[in-house]
């Protein structure tokens, strides 16, 4: 069985149509909690530093970002330079909220804007006390880009050389020895 679509996250041991009809159900809630808002080209979504208090959903258009999310001064990848795009169906704040902590980067709208479904804590705080199994729809959908998000990050790190298999460098004359890097 494969996790890589959205009704393998509702683990009910039901028949599939049963099983379905309750995603259905339970998307619709979640739906329903989320706030839509658009943002204009270049407006924050959110800034490097404020209070996480949800995470949210690209619907529609792009949001850039100049950082990735990091933990500790990890930075996701493992590198922080160039632009980011954020299209239709990306996360973001998911890790920060997630941690308790606040953004650790900044998110504007892109060159058309964007519109983004936000969920609050206190619209999930709400749903896990009316309705735990969609509240625990959201976390997991969450706790998946997340996990995403670090094996792309493992990934990256899995492809650098250690110091001990990369080439050294020799000095040049000089008398300084080369970077061992």
């Amino acid at each position: 069985q494969t996790h890589s679509s959205l009704p393998d996250i509702n683990p009910s041991p039901m028949e599939p149509s049963s099983r379905s009809e309750a995603l259905d159900g339970d998307l619709k809630l979640l739906a329903s909690r989320m706030q839509e808002r658009r943002f204009a080209k270049n407006e924050p979504l959110f800034e490097a530093g404020s209070f996480c208090d949800g995470f949210m959903l690209i619907v529609e258009g792009t949001a850039l970002s100049d950082s990735r999310p990091s933990v500790d001064g990890v930075v996701a990848f493992g590198m922080n330079t160039g632009r980011f795009t954020f299209e239709a169906g990306a996360l973001l704040g998911e890790v920060d909220f997630h941690l308790g902590s606040p953004h650790s980067y900044t998110a504007r709208g892109g060159p058309e804007g964007c519109s983004a479904a936000v969920l609050t804590r206190a619209a999930i705080e709400k749903l896990e006390e009316e309705n735990p199994r969609t509240a625990l729809l959201a976390h997991r959908v969450a706790l998946r880009s997340v996990c995403l998000l670090t094996a792309a990050t493992v990934g990256i790190f899995a492809r650098v050389p250690r110091a001990a298999e990369a080439p050294k460098a020799t000095g040049g004359g000089g008398g300084g020895g080369g970077m061992p890097f």
